[in-house]
């Protein structure tokens, strides 16, 4: 997994200083609110917990690398935080006084690289793979390592003085090839949300 990240790092890097641009590469940091997170099983085990998504958030530096006017190439590091409520039953008598609940939080540090399509001067789509590596000691579902997918959509405005602001609603997938491949039962995470943040033009710290 480590040589894997290595190794997308370091065309990411390679391909952002060999394409022609027209316009300037950006340094950014967003944070992610309004966050749902999803909790979906492999199957379904009798007498086991249930487990739910809660809330979400997280917070992201973000590299932008400009291919095209209307085309970018966007990578980075974002780390998320999964509130998860798990619920247990005693006994089976599904009765609510032998229930207990408890809420657990999984973490997970992910390194996007995704496409972002410009048009309508403010407008964009986003898209891509990333890699998920699960941080969490004690998590309630299963090791969410390995490769997901993201989508969104969303609105920026580009200030004279090289400062950018954006909002992007978001969906990810979480571990859908997950490394190394478990057996059995199994549980990964949906991810929806709003990310927020502001993004600079390198060229400008160098003035």
């Amino acid at each position: 997994m480590k040589r894997l990240v290595v190794f997308l790092l370091f065309v990411v890097i390679f391909q952002s200083q060999g394409v022609a641009q027209e316009s300037e590469a950006k340094i950014g940091i967003s944070y992610s609110a309004f966050g749902k997170a999803v909790v979906l099983n492999s199957q379904d085990i009798i007498g086991g917990p249930s487990l739910e998504g809660k809330c979400s958030y997280a917070f992201g530096l973000s590299y932008e690398q400009p291919i095209f006017k209307w085309l970018d190439i966007e990578t980075g590091l974002d780390v998320s935080n999964h509130k998860i409520e798990v619920t247990s039953l005693l006994i089976p008598d599904f009765s609510s006084e032998h229930v207990i609940s408890k809420t657990m939080t999984t973490t997970i540090l992910s390194i996007p690289v995704s496409l972002r399509v410009n048009f309508l001067k403010h407008l964009f789509v986003n898209g891509g793979a990333m890699i998920d590596m699960d941080l969490s000691g004690n998590s309630a579902i299963s090791g969410q390592n390995g490769l997901g997918l993201m989508a969104g959509f969303g609105a920026k405005y580009n200030f004279n003085s090289g400062l950018s602001i954006f909002v992007n609603p978001y969906a990810k997938f979480h571990a859908l090839l997950m490394i190394p491949a478990e057996k059995g039962y199994k549980s990964r995470i949906n991810e929806t949300g709003i990310r927020i943040g502001f993004t600079y033009e390198l060229s400008r710290l160098k003035r």
